[in-house]
């Protein structure tokens, strides 16, 4: 049988990770939108969108924006 205080702990747990992957979305969401935006005016993306892609959002998407040419 559930306590009242496994019913919180288990309810805190799952609260506490949809806070996460919010914090999570709010962060990535404007950086992709910022480097979409780049691309469609032709505009070279910057060292350091590039490197905080890298460190924030996604290590293989990051590589593969520091190794691209910014030659359209």
């Amino acid at each position: 049988m559930l306590s009242i205080a496994n019913v919180f702990f288990i309810l805190g747990t799952v609260l506490l990770s949809i806070c996460t992957l919010c914090i999570a979305l709010a962060w990535c969401l404007p950086m992709r939108s910022a480097i979409n935006a780049r691309i469609a005016r032709r505009q070279p993306i910057g060292v350091a969108l590039k490197v905080c892609t890298l460190l924030f959002v996604s290590v293989v998407a990051g590589i593969l924006y520091l190794c691209c040419t910014d030659e359209y």
